[in-house]
């Protein structure tokens, strides 16, 4: 009888050995999850992605001016950039001074003798 008394003993301790590491694993996911769910708030999502958009308003070939505006939307626009591509394929890229603003409004003039064809 005393041989089964030790076996069950043994399976007893083994199950309160399994208990009390799960109670620590517990009692340490109650501390780290605070610190968890604070660093992931802090972590920027779609709200920082650059949702402007720029198009253009006027292409005006008697003054040689294109001029675009920024629509509204997340985000910084440093700096804008045109490519005019005349009839016989020759290309110019046309770059602003500064960024744009919300709803601002940007003139590119054409230099080069360039016709919009």
């Amino acid at each position: 009888m005393a041989i089964l008394k030790r076996g069950l003993s043994d399976i007893v301790t083994n199950v309160l050995i399994i208990l009390l590491v799960l109670v620590a694993i517990g009692i340490i996911w109650l501390f780290v999850r605070p610190f968890i769910q604070s660093g992931a708030q802090g972590v920027t999502g779609a709200d920082q992605c650059l949702t402007a958009s720029i198009e253009p308003v006027s292409c005006t070939v008697a003054s040689d001016k294109i001029i675009v505006r920024r629509n509204a939307g997340n985000g910084d626009v440093l700096e804008v950039g045109i490519q005019v591509i005349k009839a016989d394929g020759t290309a110019r890229t046309y770059e602003s001074d500064s960024g744009l603003s919300e709803l601002e409004t940007y003139p590119f003039t054409l230099d080069d003798g360039l016709v919009i064809a």
